[in-house]
């Protein structure tokens, strides 16, 4: 291991050995060298004031930084005085975790990504010390090579399957807050993930699909994973993510052109008080889920009428004091009369029936700064499980101009007595981006998923 320092009186940057100290106390037998030595080091963090070091099943950290202590003593300071400052090492507890790919500090605990499940080291609420340090796994999800994202009391990490899950620290503990793009599963399909970034409640992820490499963006609300993705394709090298005055900076860098700094200002945030979604719901009933913690779905048991609709139940939420949740989902799945949805759905109750009619308003569709007004010129509806659809446009409260799209054009495919359709739509538009809304409107007895509105824009001549 290796450390970058300051050098102030000479304002520069030393890369170096880190340097460790002798033992000064005892012997191989009363004071031992870390477990470790002689294998692969994992990983290495820095935790409340320690240097935490990974390797061969262990957990190891240098002393608490005092006088004549050291981060860098990996020994026990004086093997007849045992002191609260002196080294930890304990064992991993669940051997079958594998090995530390990554550890990063969250709260008072320390998360380790492992290649078979998560683990975590804590002293609860107590301060830590050399004696009072314990571990346990809290997840069997393992954990993909790629470096977690923190900010704050956050951390977002990435399986082995391509999925984004949120752990965060609240009332003193890790909790788990669920995959972050389970809506979205199509997000990161095919992609190779190489990093991710998170600022505030953001989260920034750079994949790549042969020579294309997107940035995705990603606004995590509290508690809602249902808001849009955005995202920024290259083709350069990425160098650097950084934030500066609201905006995202993306450093890239490439043979034939060198460096490029890419700004990338996210499109404004659409929230549920911001758009409008109306359904109608037939044959409904009231059911009340049941939460599976270790897969973080809800479990929905169908019964009487809603049990024939096969794999097109919606949800509409209602919540202990009645207030209405316009928030339809879709299940992972329907089997045998039950329907499982992703994230913790328990403790509401919900309306699950077959949707006969549905309409989803945008507006505000463009959030950049310029002095020319953008126009827009075309939308593009990418669509699941679609039943025939209008798509509406209108400025300022103008009138409507619709463009119909029937999704039999598409190709159907038959689910009992219901129709889905997959694929996309193409419809002319017009009007200030700023002031445009657009409409979403079907009136069939079918539901569909709008997996993306794009949409393209011109200023200065330029889309």
């Amino acid at each position: 291991p290796h450390r970058l320092v300051h050098d102030t009186a000479n304002d520069r940057f030393v890369w170096e050995p880190c340097p460790w100290r002798e033992r000064l106390s005892g012997d191989d037998t009363r004071n031992p060298a870390p477990s470790w030595f002689g294998s692969k080091l994992e990983s290495i963090s820095a935790h409340q004031g320690r240097l935490f070091l990974f390797g061969a099943g262990y957990i190891t950290s240098g002393e608490v930084a005092a006088p004549r202590r050291s981060v860098f003593n990996l020994y026990d300071y004086n093997v007849d005085v045992p002191s609260e400052a002196d080294r930890i090492e304990i064992a991993i507890t669940d051997a079958s975790l594998g090995d530390v790919r990554y550890s990063e500090p969250i709260g008072n605990d320390l998360v380790l990504l492992c290649e078979n499940g998560i683990d975590l080291f804590t002293s609860g609420n107590d301060p830590l010390t050399a004696f009072n340090g314990r571990d346990f796994k809290i997840l069997d999800l393992p954990s993909a090579d790629v470096r977690p994202a923190t900010s704050g009391t956050s951390l977002y990490f990435l399986d082995q399957l391509e999925r984004v899950h949120w752990l965060s620290y609240e009332g003193g503990a890790v909790q788990y807050q669920g995959a972050v793009n389970d809506h979205r599963q199509d997000i990161l399909q095919g992609e190779t993930v190489e990093a991710m970034h998170a600022v505030d409640q953001t989260l920034y992820i750079i994949a790549e699909s042969g020579s294309i490499k997107t940035l995705d963006r990603y606004l995590i609300p509290s508690g809602n994973y249902q808001l849009a993705w955005s995202q920024l394709e290259f083709y350069e090298r990425p160098v650097f993510i950084g934030h500066y005055d609201n905006r995202t900076k993306l450093l890239t860098s490439s043979e034939a052109e060198g460096y490029s700094l890419l700004d990338y200002l996210h499109r404004q945030p659409i929230f549920l008080d911001d758009w409008d979604y109306e359904i109608c719901l037939d044959r409904r009933e009231a059911v009340a889920g049941t939460y599976d913690f270790s897969k973080d779905q809800t479990v929905f048991t169908l019964t009487g009428r809603s049990a024939s609709l096969a794999g097109t139940v919606l949800v509409a939420s209602i919540d202990s004091g009645g207030t209405r949740i316009n928030q339809p989902l879709s299940p992972i799945r329907v089997v045998n009369n039950k329907a499982y949805f992703s994230g913790d759905w328990s403790g509401q109750t919900h309306y699950i029936g077959f949707v006969y009619e549905s309409e989803l308003v945008l507006s505000k569709l463009w959030a950049g700064l310029t002095n020319v007004m953008p126009l827009l010129s075309r939308l593009t509806v990418i669509h699941r499980n679609a039943t025939d659809y209008i798509v509406e446009t209108t400025v300022r409260g103008g009138d409507a101009e619709a463009s119909d799209w029937s999704a039999a054009e598409i190709g159907l495919s038959s689910i009992g007595q219901l129709r889905s359709g997959t694929g996309s739509s193409t419809h002319f538009a017009f009007g200030d981006a700023r002031e445009t809304s657009v409409a979403i409107k079907s009136s069939s007895a079918g539901y569909f998923e709008v997996a993306a509105l794009e949409y393209q824009v011109r200023t200065r001549g330029r889309t």
